[in-house]
Formats: structure tokens, sequence, C-alpha cells
């Protein structure tokens, strides 16, 4: 054969560099501020409560100064930390201490210490 059956055009996905995303795989768009993007994804992600960033096209989110937190994700200023901000962070530190007590007490409870009475089940010595 002289000539070779003509393939379609495969459609090329664009790789965007950190900060970037790329929606229907043709152009790269920089994350707007309040929002970071990581190597090759399709979509940018929120910054954290508690974090923020103020440009276009970050890889990365800044946290808020210390005693300063904010009220939601994607915050865009440093004015978006603030101290009411803060009671939000800390009723959040609250919550995870308490998860983590009463995840604690189950784990002591299956592993045979009565954590009211202070007796110990019988354990297999080594």
């Amino acid at each position: 054969r002289l000539y070779q059956k003509a393939r379609p055009a495969e459609k090329l996905k664009t790789h965007c560099r950190q900060g970037f995303f790329s929606d229907d795989g043709n152009i790269c768009l920089p994350c707007r501020p309040g929002h970071f993007g990581k190597d090759g994804e399709t979509e940018c992600h929120e910054c954290p409560k508690n974090m923020y960033n103020t440009k276009y096209g970050e890889d990365h989110c800044y946290r808020c100064p210390l005693n300063k937190g904010t009220h939601s994700n994607a915050a865009s200023n440093l004015e978006d930390c603030t101290v009411e901000g803060l009671k939000d962070r800390l009723v959040d530190k609250v919550e995870d201490i308490g998860s983590d007590f009463r995840s604690g007490i189950r784990t002591g409870l299956r592993s045979g210490i009565d954590l009211l009475g202070g007796h110990k089940t019988k354990q297999k010595e080594d």
C-alpha cells in the first residue's frame, strides 16, 4: 500500500502547572484568589477554613495569623482572618478534641479497661 488510511485527530489534553487548571483540556486558566491548584488537575480547590490566598494562580494557601481565623473556606484576603473567625476556629478544635476523647474511651474500653471504675480485666502476660 502506498497510502495509509487517515485516523481521526486525537484530542490532546493540556497539562497545567500548579496554580492553574483546565476545564476543557485545551487552555490552562489561573485559580482565582481563595483557591489553589495542584499540578495537572482539572479544577481548583478552595483554601480550607483559617487559610487564605490573595492572588490568581496560587498553588497553596497561607495560614491566618495567630489568634485569627476565617468563618468559611475560600478566603481571598488577609482581612478575612479576624478575631471573630477565631471563635469558629476554637469551636472546631473543641469539637475535634471531643471526638478524639470519645474515640479514646471506646478504644480503652475495647482493650479491657473499665475507665469509670478503674478496673482492668485480666490480660495475657508476655
